[in-house]
């Protein structure tokens, strides 16, 4: 086999662990890290993650300059996608679709996935807005929280919550107990806003 056909072999090995993913999936895995400001700065167009989805990417268009980034996230110690890598400054969509799924294969085969992610101003705590602390009697759960925690069907909505609940502050001791007891409605409505 020559040289090229190797590369190119070598090459579609590593595009091999990496997929394209929505924009809504991205949405969802990537919330909280977008500036209020961004939509204004580029345009996303694509979105990449490795067959786990343990690193995602995004490739975007600067729209002052035309040219074209992307951005590895990966998860912090508190779960959270965050920017680990970027390129700027790339001629192409197709440029840097290569160069991140390169990495993405970088980071999935090479990397410490634990650590490539971390920035150093994680909390210690995590807030889970779906464990239940031990002690807590069945009927003093909202009736919307337990099919929340228990109908199969609620597994999209489950994994929503996943994603939401390490970009809470722990500020507010209370919301975890309230979301899953009395004040259910209330505290859904402020995810939600």
């Amino acid at each position: 086999m020559g040289e090229a056909k190797a590369k190119q072999k070598a090459r579609r090995e590593r595009e091999a662990l990496s997929k394209p993913i929505s924009r809504s999936r991205f949405n969802l895995l990537a919330i909280g890290t977008r500036l209020s400001a961004a939509p204004y700065m580029y345009e996303e167009v694509a979105y990449w993650a490795d067959l786990n989805e343990r690193v995602i990417g995004v490739i975007v268009r600067d729209r002052t300059d035309d040219d074209y980034y992307w951005s590895l996230l990966a998860r912090d110690r508190n779960g959270r996608f965050r920017s680990a890598q970027l390129d700027a400054c790339l001629r192409s969509a197709r440029f840097a679709t290569i160069a991140l799924r390169e990495r993405i294969a970088k980071a999935v085969t090479e990397d410490d996935l634990a650590m490539l992610g971390t920035q150093g101003d994680e909390t210690n705590l995590v807030t889970d807005l779906l464990a239940v602390p031990p002690g807590t009697k069945l009927e003093d759960l909202h009736p919307n929280f337990r099919l929340l925690l228990d109908t199969p069907g609620r597994a999209p909505a489950r994994a929503v919550f996943k994603e939401l609940g390490p970009w809470l502050a722990p500020s507010d001791p209370h919301f975890v107990k309230e979301f899953q007891t009395k004040q259910f409605d209330q505290r859904l409505w402020e995810l939600y806003l």
